[in-house]
């Protein structure tokens, strides 16, 4: 687990969430849990107070998810509604989920129904403004997964949905805020971090898009940026550009309060 908290700092900033509004526990849902449910697992082990903890994903679950007490559910979430009541959670988690989906507003507006009044909805995805994708285009490279693995699951996903595990699309902050905004969700905290610092403290709040956001650093686990900290000049100069841009940064952090 301190390996999967070292690649998702932002569990540090999920967990006080939980112990300030939730001191008595939460009832988390986890979007996109992946056969572990390790986001949930690391909590628990943070002791942060979980109640009840669902993960839901279209793989099926590994075996060691049952004897922690997390509940997991076998669900295609992004063609159907969920499989779970109205006002069932107080807290549901997208870490790393939104590029990934092909609607993810049906996905937004299925985690403002299940979530009861007050309820938070914490989601990670990366910037697609920041420095690295802009180095890529002004190479003429992509910024998504090869054109030759998206064409060959494209043709599985004629028969078989959702074959294809990269990103369908990425996001800018506004774009983010407008999303969240559609979806009937008020933006607590926005917060931009970087994959090349050892550090998780916040820093001060900066203005990106005439918005007030709180800029970090991420405890990075990025090949590209690890080949990259080998050559101290680069690695300082990417430093810099990120301190100084803040947009710029590799990963979005959201925490957002159901309206």
């Amino acid at each position: 687990m301190k390996e999967f908290l070292r690649e998702r700092p932002f569990l540090y900033e999920i967990s006080e969430v939980l112990k300030k509004k939730f001191p008595e526990g939460a009832r988390v849902l986890d979007l996109g849990c992946a056969r572990r449910c390790s986001c949930i697992r690391t909590l628990m082990e943070m002791q942060a107070t979980i109640i009840l903890g669902i993960g839901v994903d279209r793989q099926p679950i590994e075996p060691i998810v049952f004897d922690v007490g997390i509940d997991p559910i076998i669900a295609e979430f992004s063609d159907n509604n969920l499989p779970l009541r109205d006002d069932s959670f107080d807290f549901v988690i997208l870490a790393d989920v939104l590029e990934h989906l092909e609607d993810p507003l049906r996905v937004l507006q299925e985690s403002n129904r299940v979530l009861g009044k007050g309820g938070v909805v914490c989601l990670t995805t990366p910037n697609q403004a920041n420095l690295k994708n802009r180095v890529k285009l002004l190479f003429g490279q992509s910024v998504y997964a090869p054109l030759e693995q998206f064409l060959k699951t494209s043709r599985i996903r004629v028969r078989e949905r959702n074959v294809f595990d990269g990103h369908v699309r990425e996001y800018t902050v506004s774009e983010l805020r407008e999303i969240m905004r559609v979806t009937g969700f008020e933006i607590r905290s926005l917060q931009l971090f970087s994959s090349t610092k050892q550090s998780i403290h916040t820093t001060s709040w900066q203005t990106i898009d005439g918005h007030a956001v709180s800029t970090g650093t991420y405890i990075g686990s990025d090949n590209k940026i690890e080949r990259l900290s080998k050559n101290r000049i680069l690695l300082k100069t990417y430093n810099l550009v990120e301190r100084i841009m803040p947009g710029l940064r590799a990963t979005i952090l959201i925490i957002a309060e159901k309206h």
